[in-house]
């Protein structure tokens, strides 16, 4: 979640949850203080946050990419692969997404069809890659859940758009401490934008 973790987003949009004790923020913050996320990790939480961010771009929108960090990013990956099951003929909702240390994920197509949790690691049976350019970064020293995630991202999106990188770091977005690593991020993340900017421009033609 960007800005300040401490501090709930105001926004009728939001479906933003209190936390308490959260030892995976304690390289980026106090886990004794009061947390706030998208969702809890069960399925009927994260079906919430996607209904909600679903609600949120349709009053909002259109907007040209997506970003997220840690859960942020698995909420961005969960919308986009319900988004591309449901329309496989439609337009994607967004032009590129950029990602950084993707967490726990659930499969949201077989949560709505049979009410099993099951991890997103490959596109639902009978879905379609998503089809837009994706920057997916991660660090070498990340949590457990995100070195099984962040490679496995690789599944769910079209391969002649997808960019990966791993930093140094650990769950975090490369700052000023890894210039190199920083310097890489930027290099990715614009691949991702500028194969997204050149598709737009070719559809205009």
């Amino acid at each position: 979640m960007p800005g300040d973790l401490r501090r709930p987003i105001q926004s009728k949009y939001s479906v933003i949850r209190k936390l308490t004790g959260v030892p995976g923020l304690r390289d980026v913050s106090d886990p004794s203080l009061p947390h706030f996320a998208y969702f809890h990790p069960t399925p009927e939480s994260i079906n919430t946050a996607i209904s909600a961010l679903e609600t949120y771009v349709l009053a909002e929108g259109p907007f040209d990419g997506i970003i997220g960090f840690s859960q942020g990013a698995s909420l961005a990956v969960m919308w986009l692969t319900l988004k591309a099951y449901n329309n496989p003929e439609a337009p994607p909702p967004v032009s590129c997404a950029i990602l950084f240390s993707r967490v726990l994920s659930y499969d949201p197509v077989t949560w709505h069809a049979t009410g099993v949790a099951q991890k997103l690691e490959n596109v639902p049976d009978g879905g379609r890659r998503i089809q837009i350019p994706v920057a997916n970064l991660w660090g070498a020293n990340d949590r457990e859940d995100v070195l099984e995630y962040g490679p496995a991202t690789a599944n769910l999106f079209d391969e002649q758009g997808y960019w990966s990188y791993v930093h140094p770091g650990g769950h975090e977005v490369p700052g000023l401490a890894m210039r190199e690593a920083l310097k890489k991020t930027a290099k990715i993340a614009k691949r991702s934008i500028m194969q997204a900017q050149m598709a737009a421009e070719s559809l205009d033609r």
